[in-house]
């Protein structure tokens, strides 16, 4: 760390002179960047653009997504927020065209949803995605089998996705027994 200089006195040339501890330090000599610190600047620089060249090849303009990728990580953020019992973020992933006889719509989805939560049906609540098939065909996809499994017992379902402004939420499902 730098110390604070005792006093200033300006030089012949251009520059200035500080006193430090007693001693006459020319200003390029106080300011002089610590190796440490050189290091700490170079290498966040480089992460910098080794960020920028990695959001590039993954999905910058140009480059697409294929949608089963995108799918799955829609996937996984939704499996994160039923196992925070987040109804919120569980209902983010819902289409407003969400349709399923059981629970009919959004809202049907979203009050069953919290009733499950407030019951404790999502405690301990495991999702099993590993042999799920994720197919995507335009603005149209499926996931098939999504395995629920929690003090309810086990329920495998099929989920319909559809792509609404660029992103995939869910429009329906088939869950024999739901």
């Amino acid at each position: 760390m730098l110390s604070t200089p005792d006093a200033l006195i300006p030089d012949r040339g251009s520059s200035i002179l500080y006193i430090v501890g007693g001693k006459y330090t020319p200003y390029w000599e106080y300011n002089r960047e610590k190796p440490f610190m050189k290091t700490v600047r170079r290498f966040g620089a480089t992460a910098l653009i080794i960020a920028m060249i990695a959001g590039c090849m993954t999905g910058g303009p140009g480059h697409s997504v294929a949608p089963e990728d995108t799918i799955a990580r829609q996937l996984d953020n939704w499996r994160e927020a039923m196992a925070n019992k987040d109804i919120d973020a569980i209902m983010a992933f819902f289409s407003d065209n969400f349709e399923h006889d059981g629970l009919r719509d959004k809202s049907g989805a979203r009050m069953f949803i919290a009733e499950a939560i407030e019951l404790g049906y999502l405690d301990g609540l495991n999702i099993t995605l590993d042999d799920a098939r994720i197919k995507a065909d335009g603005d149209v996809g499926s996931v098939y089998p999504v395995v629920l499994t929690g003090s309810f017992g086990s329920l495998s379902m099929e989920l319909i996705v559809g792509r609404f402004n660029g992103a995939w939420l869910l429009t329906g499902l088939d869950a024999p027994g739901l």
